[in-house]
């Protein structure tokens, strides 16, 4: 009876897709709606943000104003050092920033405060979605799969989270990823990873995903093998130059020109000792139940003796899982191994599985239907829907 219900409400769903996505702005559509969906289900806490800033001493607030107006300056000692905080906190954040130079310098360069690169983290959250759908497409030639995969993301954290972020800015570091994956071209590659990288050197680690997309893409899913995976064209050298051009700008502008020195409060084993309770639920809250096609990705790969990449894929996300319990902020830091949803659903749909629309609306509608929670510190966050939010003005 259940499996009736479920391929009854299925094939209704698909159908009002399919309708749906008949359009020429499709694209643009769908970009607002599953943007839409995003900030509804798990509406941002703007009242609180502006509670906490309408008394001028909000920390990390100050310290993002300093670091605006000196861009390539250390921040001051009484941003990145409060003995009450001890590792956790915003001190351990800001203390980590020196080397975030690319939001500061926008900020900077195009007279941007505080809100106003708010406003333009929503903008560049919106446009992942509409990267998104295109990239979708591009794969799959298919809009009804190209919406769900974009549902997909709209219930989950990673599509949420560049609404819900105040001072992170992980939500244009997302944007810049997913540009370096978006178009067949050496200079998005390039600086979509390198700027990516200095918002958030998390978004680096993560490229290593990007390269392994690119590989498979432009072999059009033939087997690796080392010769192969070895064989540099175009992008790759593109995404090894942003990587080499970080690592030079980073110690030698940075380090040596500019004496930036390197701040590592709250990165390391204590963490990983203090996370360690969390990280069923770190990983869970990362992807929810997109977790089931990223496990049937493997599965299909195992099966069909595709060890080597699935060997590589495992090692290229293991750097940004680890990462992200080294760490105290670990669904942020682990948003940034969502290459591998993308990399699985390239898999999943060139195996041609006839029902792939069919799983993709049953992940997207548990998704939707699990409100979405998040790690940090030492709390279990809970992103509420818009309702209870309303209710803080009455």
């Amino acid at each position: 009876m259940l499996r009736e219900y479920i391929r009854a409400y299925c094939q209704y769903v698909i159908h009002y897709i399919e309708e749906s996505v008949n359009t020429k702005l499709w694209v643009l559509k769908f970009t607002l709606i599953l943007s839409l969906i995003a900030v509804t289900t798990s509406f941002p806490d703007y009242y609180g943000y502006v509670m906490d800033n309408s008394s001028g001493d909000n920390i990390i607030t100050e310290a993002i104003n300093w670091q605006i107006a000196h861009p390539l300056q250390q921040l001051p000692e009484e941003y990145t050092f409060l003995p009450e905080e001890k590792l956790t906190g915003a001190p351990s954040h800001l203390d980590k920033r020196w080397s975030r130079i690319t939001v500061p310098l926008l900020a900077y360069i195009f007279h941007l405060d505080v809100f106003l690169l708010i406003i333009l983290q929503h903008i560049t959250s919106v446009l992942f979605f509409y990267l998104l759908l295109n990239i979708s497409f591009d794969i799959t030639a298919d809009r009804v799969i190209s919406l769900l995969i974009g549902f997909i993301f709209a219930t989950t954290f990673v599509g949420k989270w560049g609404f819900q972020d105040f001072h992170y800015y992980d939500g244009i570091a997302y944007f810049l990823l997913l540009l370096a994956m978006w178009k067949k071209n050496v200079f998005i590659v390039f600086f979509g990873i390198l700027l990516a990288g200095f918002t958030d050197e998390r978004a680096l680690i993560a490229s290593a995903m990007i390269y392994l997309w690119w590989h498979l893409r432009e072999n059009h899913f033939q087997e690796i093998d080392f010769k192969s995976f070895l064989r540099f064209d175009a992008l790759k050298i593109a995404i090894i130059s942003a990587w080499v051009a970080y690592f030079l700008i980073r110690y030698f502008v940075l380090i040596q020109y500019f004496q930036l020195k390197p701040g590592v409060t709250g990165l390391g084993l204590e963490p990983l000792r203090y996370n360690f309770k969390y990280i069923p639920m770190g990983f869970f809250t990362f992807l929810e139940f997109a977790w089931l096609l990223i496990f049937a990705a493997y599965v299909l790969l195992l099966s069909n003796k595709r060890y080597l990449f699935s060997i590589l894929l495992f090692l290229a996300s293991g750097l940004s899982y680890t990462t992200a319990f080294l760490v105290f902020d670990v669904s942020r830091s682990m948003g940034y191994a969502y290459p591998i949803l993308l990399i699985s659903l390239l898999v999943l749909y060139q195996s041609k599985e006839k029902d792939l629309k069919k799983y993709l609306l049953i992940v997207g509608t548990l998704c939707f239907l699990l409100p979405t929670h998040a790690v940090f510190l030492d709390e279990i966050k809970w992103f509420s829907p818009i309702i209870p939010k309303i209710f803080k003005f009455f």
